[in-house]
């Protein structure tokens, strides 16, 4: 990951966080770039409306919602190719996204996602 971080138009950008004193120095983020948008369409014939990139802002209070947030995401990826669905749609709240409406009050959910089986 770290090569594609050091090139002149990087794929990927390093994300680096000041210490946090209960839990030390925090591990690294990597995000996609604009460039690096641009080659996966370019090479792999990607729609771009279906890469989604990360705002640029410190989220440092963020961090570990963030985190666990992208790994759910992973799992359930994974979890969804096994039992070979499809991810229709995926968006989380880093991304724009709207709030719902409950009970006549307004959330802001972790994610929304849109499943399809293989049927």
């Amino acid at each position: 990951m770290m090569i594609l971080c050091e090139v002149q138009r990087p794929y990927v950008r390093k994300m680096t966080f000041a210490s946090d004193p209960r839990y030390g120095q925090l591990p690294y983020l990597f995000a996609l770039t604009k460039q690096g948008k641009e080659y996966l369409v370019k090479t792999y014939g990607l729609r771009p409306k279906d890469i989604k990139l990360m705002r640029a802002y410190k989220f440092h209070k963020d961090y570990w919602h963030r985190r666990k947030t992208i790994a759910a995401r992973i799992a359930i990826e994974h979890a969804v190719r096994k039992a070979k669905g499809t991810v229709v749609e995926y968006t989380t709240y880093f991304q724009k996204m709207k709030p719902i409406q409950l009970n006549n009050k307004y959330y802001l959910p972790d994610s929304i996602l849109h499943l399809r089986n293989q049927e």
